[in-house]
Parts: structure tokens; C-alpha cells; sequence
């Protein structure tokens, strides 16, 4: 499990622990055999990744890519 804060706001580690703990439950992975990284960006950058990978040129809250087990949270 692999947690980066690209923002300036601060985070309980085991408030993101249990972020990633639920979302591996919904998308069906096992925290033991596979690597998740969750990273928390402000809106400029969730916006860029969305525009970037999405063609959507625009906020939203979360963005997960499955293939990478990464998940960005805004």
C-alpha cells in the first residue's frame, strides 16, 4: 500500500489506510497480493489526469485506473 499526498492539506495515515481497505473491498482486489496506490491530488491535477486519460476536461472526485491499481482522490 502505497500513500501519496501531492496537496498541502494533511491526512490521518489511518484514515487513508482505511480509504484503501474499502475501496480494494469494491473493486475486489486483496491488499496482500496486490500493490495499491492511492494519491491524493488537488482539482488542477485531478483535472489534468482526467483530461489527460479521459478526454474530459473537467473536475471530478475520484479517478481509479484498475490496470496500474492506482486511485486518485480530489
Amino acid at each position: 500500500m502505497v500513500i501519496s499526498n501531492l496537496t498541502r492539506g494533511k491526512f490521518s495515515g489511518n484514515f487513508l489506510e482505511n480509504v484503501i481497505k474499502i475501496a480494494s473491498n469494491i473493486l475486489g482486489y486483496k491488499l496482500e497480493e496486490e500493490e495499491i496506490s492511492l494519491v491524493i491530488v488537488g482539482e488542477k491535477k485531478i483535472r489534468e489526469i482526467n483530461k489527460k486519460y479521459r478526454g474530459k476536461d473537467e473536475t471530478t472526485d475520484v479517478l481509479s485506473f484498475e490496470g496500474l491499481n492506482e486511485i486518485y482522490i480530489c
